[in-house]
């Protein structure tokens, strides 16, 4: 999944993407690029990062927001059923 860009009223382009792919890794990849250093912040297994810097002239702020992955189950663990109490 790549990111999704756009330009805000103030001409800042913006990029972003919301998922669990990459763990914000996209973002390091786009300061390779565009420079600036991308603020990575952890909190229960999820997360984002940012990155804010100026390319060319142009203001760039790009995000990546991510869920922990949800947890693993031993195997052979019964689930209940949809709809199950």
């Amino acid at each position: 999944m790549g990111l999704t860009w756009s330009i805000d009223t103030l001409g800042t382009l913006c990029g972003e993407q919301k998922g669990m792919e990459g763990r914000g890794r996209i973002i390091d990849d786009c300061a390779q690029i565009l420079g600036g250093t991308p603020v990575h912040v952890r909190v229960d297994g999820g997360g984002f990062v940012e990155l804010v810097t100026v390319w060319r002239g142009v203001p760039v702020q790009v995000w990546v927001s991510y869920s922990a992955p949800a947890p693993r189950r031993k195997l052979g663990t019964i689930l209940p059923a949809a709809g199950a109490r």
